[in-house]
């Protein structure tokens, strides 16, 4: 059968069939070897884009929790005080922090007859229970 073809078939089959299956063999490799190089990086990545988000979290945390950690020593030391003096001074400190921090979001009820209520960065004030 390999006898009745032209010389030139011959030859363009006998050098072109295996410099294609070579190119085949290349491209399947570098795929390969692709895909599994660009996973890894995929996984380094959202690893360390991860980590930052995290830091960046505990640092925020850690801002708040400071100041809740002095706030809170600013008023054990108020036990000496008579209970209408502490009220006042709670009341004068908890909303001058409400006030001057604006990254504090939330709602504080101050002691007493006045309150603090904040919603986003909107601060209002009512007398009532």
């Amino acid at each position: 059968m390999f006898k009745k073809i032209k010389l030139m078939w011959r030859i363009l089959l006998l050098i072109g069939l295996p410099v294609l299956l070579t190119f085949a063999i290349v491209i399947a490799i570098a795929t390969t070897s692709l895909v599994s190089s660009e996973k890894d990086n995929s996984v380094e990545l959202t690893k360390y884009i991860s980590s930052n988000y995290a830091n960046e979290i505990k640092a925020e945390l850690e801002v708040a929790m400071d100041a809740a950690r002095t706030i809170a020593q600013i008023f054990e030391s108020y036990e000496s005080l008579t209970k209408e003096e502490r009220r006042s001074d709670f009341n004068n400190i908890l909303k001058s922090i409400l006030e001057k921090k604006r990254e504090f979001l939330g709602r504080v009820d101050l002691l007493g007859t006045q309150r603090i209520r904040r919603s986003g960065f909107e601060v209002c004030r009512y007398r009532g229970a």
